[in-house]
């Protein structure tokens, strides 16, 4: 489930691992949110974060993980750049920060 980050509560357990936009890992897949990762999270601009509903199984597939739009831009790439997602400039720009993010992703990912 995706909650914006002010709906988050200490206990609840991440997704997937929880990135800066420049692919800084904040917080693994699994763990526990406290009160000190949703400081850090709003500290970093990031709006939204999957959670893991208790009984729920972790997400096995990166896709599921990192939500695209249909040409393949991550809503998290989206999310950062403010609703200029309407510029051709722009759009230019989100699709070659998702070729350096599929790049940078371990082959064992997807």
């Amino acid at each position: 489930m995706i909650l914006a980050v002010d709906e988050l509560e200490p206990g609840m357990v991440l997704d997937e691992a929880v990135r800066t936009h420049q692919d800084q890992l904040l917080l693994e897949a699994g763990r526990r949110v406290t009160e000190r990762s949703i400081r850090l999270f709003k500290t970093w601009g990031i709006r939204r974060v999957a959670v893991r509903l208790p009984g729920e199984k972790a997400k096995v597939a990166v896709s599921q993980a990192t939500p695209e739009d249909e040409e393949g831009i991550p809503w998290r790439l989206k999310d950062r750049c403010g609703g200029g997602w309407d510029d051709p400039v722009m759009r230019e720009l989100l699709r070659a920060a998702a070729r350096q993010l599929r790049l940078r992703r371990p082959a064992s990912e997807g």
